[in-house]
C-alpha cells in the first residue's frame, strides 16, 4: 500500500517563505559588497563633472571613503559627517549607522577619515548612508 503525499497550504506557504528568504539574503549580500579601490578611484574622478547617467552605475553601491572631516552634525541622533577629498569640489556627505556613538562623538574637524558606505546620489554633495569606521 502507497501512502501518497498531500500538498497543504501551510507547506506551500512555508516553502514560499523560506525561498523568499533566500532570496533577500542574496540580494542583501549583493547589495554589500564593496567596490574596488579603481572603481572608486573613476568615481572620484567623474565625480564633479559628471551627469547623472554616469553616476548611476554607483547608486546603491558601498564604497570605501577617505577625507578630511570639514563638518560634523548630530541631527535627531544621526550623526552626519561632510568629507573633503584633495582634487575634488564634490563634498562626500556620509551619514554613519547607529549604535556606535561613542565613535562618532569622537570625530572632529580636520581628522582624516577612513569611512565605508552606501552611495545613494548626488545633490550638491555626494551622498552616502549607512557608514561605519571599518
Amino acid at each position: 500500500m502507497q501512502v501518497q503525499k498531500i500538498i497543504t497550504l501551510p507547506r506551500i506557504l512555508l516553502s514560499a517563505v523560506v525561498f523568499a528568504f533566500m532570496i533577500g539574503l542574496i540580494v542583501f549580500a549583493e547589495s554589500k559588497r564593496v567596490l574596488d579601490p579603481a572603481k572608486t578611484e573613476l568615481f572620484y574622478s567623474i565625480l564633479d563633472e559628471s551627469e547623472d547617467q554616469q553616476l548611476a552605475a554607483y547608486i546603491e553601491k558601498t564604497m570605501e571613503l577617505r577625507g578630511t572631516v570639514t563638518s560634523v552634525n548630530n541631527k535627531n541622533g544621526k550623526y552626519i559627517v561632510r568629507l573633503e577629498q584633495d582634487g575634488n569640489a564634490t563634498t562626500l556627505l556620509c551619514e554613519f549607522k547607529p549604535g556606535n556613538e561613542q565613535v562618532y562623538r569622537q570625530i572632529a574637524l580636520g581628522d582624516t577619515l577612513h569611512v565605508r558606505g552606501v552611495y545613494k546620489g548626488k545633490l550638491v554633495d555626494a551622498i552616502f548612508q549607512n557608514c561605519i569606521i571599518p
